[in-house]
C-alpha cells in the first residue's frame, strides 16, 4: 500500500483516509470482525506509520484498545485515552500500560515514542495543530486513520 507521507516540524505524517460512507460502518463492525481490523485498518496504519518490530508506539485515543492489541504484536505500546470508561474497556486486551491523557497536553517526555497512532479520533479533538504539536514532541512519526475530515 503506497500512502502519502508529509512532514510537519520534523514529524512524519502518514494518513489513511476514506470518504466512502461504508468505511465508518466497517470501523464500527471491526470489533465484531477481527480480521477487518487486522487486514484492512492495521495493515494501513503499519504502512503509514512505517512500523518496525520493536517500535515504541503510542495509541492516542486508544478507546477500547482494539488497535493497541494489534500494535503490541509489533512493538511496545502505551494506550492513552482521556476517558476512564474507554481505558477500563481496554483493560484485558493486552499487557500494555493504560494512561489517562488528553491529546492536547500529553504527559510524556520528548521523543518517548517512535510512532503515534490516531485511529478515528480527529472528531474528538478541539485543536488539531496543538495535538499535532504534542505528537511531534513525543514521537517521530504518526499514522492517522479517519473517515471524517470535516
Amino acid at each position: 500500500m503506497d500512502l502519502p507521507t508529509h512532514f510537519l516540524s520534523g514529524l512524519a505524517i502518514g494518513l489513511i483516509f476514506s470518504s466512502r460512507p461504508e468505511i465508518g460502518f466497517m470501523v464500527g463492525i471491526g470489533a465484531l470482525v477481527p480480521d477487518l481490523d487486522r487486514e484492512y485498518w492495521f495493515t494501513g496504519l503499519a504502512s503509514a506509520g512505517r512500523l518496525q518490530p520493536g517500535d515504541r508506539i503510542l495509541d492516542l485515543g486508544a478507546g477500547t484498545g482494539r488497535f493497541s492489541r494489534l500494535a503490541a504484536e509489533v512493538g511496545t505500546v502505551v494506550a492513552a485515552d482521556v476517558s476512564l470508561d474507554m481505558l477500563s474497556r481496554a483493560r484485558g486486551k493486552g499487557t500494555f500500560p493504560l494512561v489517562r491523557a488528553d491529546a492536547h497536553g500529553l504527559p510524556f517526555r520528548p521523543d518517548a515514542f517512535d510512532v503515534t497512532l490516531l485511529v478515528m479520533v480527529l472528531h474528538q479533538l478541539a485543536d488539531y495543530p496543538r495535538v499535532l504539536a504534542e505528537v511531534a514532541r513525543v514521537s517521530r512519526r504518526v499514522a492517522i486513520a479517519t473517515s471524517d475530515m470535516s
